[in-house]
């Protein structure tokens, strides 16, 4: 199933990280990404560590500022 890894600017525990991706109960068949740093950044470790396919969308932040984002 395709996943969306994306959260707090303030999670980069990558072990934390695991202990809660085991509470995925399907399987991830692709992972989806804002190629952020911190969680965006475990998710694509782990997509690279399991053979997962990933897709990362790179925010507009000339077009859609910060601001839209920190809400």
């Amino acid at each position: 199933m395709k996943t969306i890894i994306a959260g707090s600017i303030d999670f980069h525990n990558y072990e934390d990280f695991l202990m809660l991706i085991k509470f995925v109960f399907w399987n991830l068949t692709l992972i989806m990404s804002g190629k952020a740093k911190e969680v965006d950044s475990l998710g694509r470790r782990y997509a690279k560590e399991n053979k997962i396919p990933i897709m990362e969308y790179v925010p507009n932040w000339d077009k859609y500022g910060i601001e839209c984002w920190s809400h």
